[in-house]
């Protein structure tokens, strides 16, 4: 069965008797990924995860999530990588470490760049099942990622009107994506049939993108073609994160709190955390809020990502409802610093908090964000380039052992010590994730005419 050669989506047909088996065979339920303090995860791949930024968001999610529980991350993602090329690389870099984990996406360039080609497919399906045996012989359990979208429409438009496109010169055959969508089909049974997680990336990558052209027919998360931006990225790792079924995905708080007609005092039920000091009238109520944990922060140049991957429904859910508040509005503020908004009638219905990316919980949990990705520039990008170059001299002098290791020993204690400050960095991540206690008010707002007589009776 070939990819038809045709626009954004060429071959989603390829992946239905996948999808068909899995609602037949699975489970009603996935066992939840639950890690044990210490073990560790690796990231292995192409282009896509050398750029690292899924992994990051990853990375987020267990910074957040588990500041207790550290999660202990490994990368070892060359550019234009193919499953020979991890292969050929793999007592090194990434077999050295051991990981008890690793997410491997590959793909991309296991292709060519061609049209579909049976003999070059079964190349890369004999490869990935030998780098699977091969992790699976160091005890690492692996899981299976498919290669991302290729966006066809984004390359026609920039090769023929973008002269500084990256991949305008590069021969990218029509039905390129077809052939992604079978590897990503292919990839998916291989997964059912071991019984393996897997993420299926160039599927939600293409769903989000079909939805989002229908209201505006430019929308693409790979504006290089080849290659996602932030938001892209961000639709990988949720993708991740819920293939994973990971421990604590989907948890959010909740918080209920109710005063009875003539009741002086109020009461609460919550869920995600703990209330204390909860005091207040009919006028307005206060408490103290100490999460369970922060919620799964993203950098701000990843926020579409986040809104059409719908990511803070799914992984960060908020909601607070209040009976008890005499008729008026409501302006809530956490911190000290007001919020939004809310009627009385919103609240005994109940409120999302999520959206509000402005709360002192998600703004701490952007700082760890912004962190790790200061790490990654400062530690994990500059490994991965030492990396590239033994990859380099392994691509372009094959068999000349001696230049190999030559270079091998070269880079060797420079990646030793950005490896110590990447573990020490990431070590004083955790620390920072753990949340705080945030003190919250709902005050009454006043009506204008409320406020006259306020001032005209002298109460402040």
């Amino acid at each position: 069965m070939l990819p038809c050669r045709a626009g954004l989506f060429p071959a989603l047909f390829l992946a239905w008797p996948v999808a068909a088996a899995e609602e037949e065979r699975a489970p009603d339920t996935v066992a939840p990924f639950v890690h044990r303090a210490g073990e560790s995860l690796a990231f292995v791949g192409d282009e896509t995860v050398c750029d690292g930024r899924w992994c990051q968001y990853v990375e987020n999610y267990f910074f957040t999530r588990f500041p207790d529980r550290k999660l202990v991350f490994h990368h070892a993602g060359l550019k234009m990588d193919t499953a020979g090329d991890v292969l050929a690389r793999f007592d090194a870099d990434p077999g050295e470490r051991k990981p008890d984990y690793v997410i491997i996406q590959l793909g991309t360039w296991d292709g060519g760049l061609a049209g579909f080609d049976p003999g070059r497919v079964r190349v890369f399906q004999r490869n990935m099942e030998e780098l699977l045996r091969r992790f699976e012989d160091l005890g690492t359990e692996p899981f299976l990622m498919s290669p991302p979208l290729v966006d066809m429409q984004v390359h026609r438009e920039r090769v023929d009107a973008d002269p500084s496109y990256r991949f305008r010169l590069t021969r990218l055959a029509p039905d390129y994506n077809g052939v992604m969508a079978y590897c990503a089909a292919w990839l998916g049974e291989l997964a059912w049939e071991r019984r393996l997680r897997f993420f299926d990336a160039w599927g939600a990558l293409a769903a989000a993108t079909a939805r989002e052209r229908r209201v505006n027919p430019a929308f693409s998360l790979m504006p290089e073609g080849l290659l996602a931006d932030a938001g892209g990225h961000a639709v990988m790792a949720a993708t991740v994160i819920e293939g994973l079924a990971a421990e604590g995905a989907g948890q959010g708080s909740e918080v209920f709190l109710t005063r009875g007609e003539g009741e002086a005092g109020w009461r609460s039920q919550v869920s995600g955390g703990s209330l204390t000091q909860l005091e207040g009238s009919d006028s307005g109520v206060g408490w103290t809020w100490l999460a369970k944990f922060l919620p799964w922060g993203m950098p701000e140049e990843a926020f579409i990502g986040v809104q059409v991957a719908g990511m803070d429904e799914r992984f960060n859910p908020e909601r607070l409802q209040v009976l008890g508040l005499r008729e008026g509005d409501y302006e809530l503020r956490m911190e000290g610093e007001a919020l939004q908004s809310f009627t009385a009638e919103q609240l005994r219905r109940g409120v999302e908090l999520h959206p509000l990316w402005n709360r002192p919980g998600y703004r701490r949990a952007q700082e760890i964000a912004a962190r790790n990705a200061k790490r990654h520039a400062d530690t994990v990008r500059p490994m991965r380039e030492l990396w590239q170059r033994l990859g380099e001299v392994r691509r372009n002098h094959p068999g000349d052992a001696e230049r190999e290791r030559q270079t091998a020993a070269e880079i060797a204690p420079e990646l030793s010590a950005l490896r110590q400050a990447a573990r020490e960095e990431a070590d004083a991540i955790y620390a920072a994730a753990r949340p705080g206690a945030i003190r919250c008010e709902l005050r009454r707002i006043l009506t204008p005419e409320e406020r006259k007589a306020a001032e005209k009776a002298g109460t402040p």
